[in-house]
């Protein structure tokens, strides 16, 4: 489960790192598509989330499920690290982004 969600967040990733704004809101679940259009979709993440669109790594901390959905803690690189939580949903045998948020950020430590 944890690897097919973690598919569907990058796989959303590499669309924004296009500027593919629909593909990128095509990884979205049902309820998300059906309530935010696609140039909705794009002020989000470029009022929001603009550092996602410079193509970060992504690193996969932790994943909590519960039924058929799941909390998911991912690192974008930067300077600071930010920290994203993101809400998938089981659908159609498909994990689909329901929600995502920044839950902070912190300095990158290099060894």
């Amino acid at each position: 489960m944890f690897q097919r969600a973690q598919g569907t967040i990058r796989a959303q990733q590499n669309a924004l790192a296009k500027s593919d704004f629909e593909a990128a809101r095509a990884y979205a679940s049902d309820n998300f598509r059906s309530g935010v259009s696609v140039d909705q979709f794009q002020g989000i993440i470029e009022g929001n989330y603009s550092f996602l669109l410079e193509d970060p790594t992504l690193t996969f901390v932790d994943c909590q499920r519960r039924g058929d959905s799941a909390l998911i803690r991912v690192e974008v690189a930067g300077s600071p690290v930010t920290i994203m939580l993101y809400g998938v949903v089981l659908e159609n045998d498909s994990w689909f982004i329901d929600a995502a948020s920044v839950a902070g950020t912190r300095d990158a430590v290099t060894t």
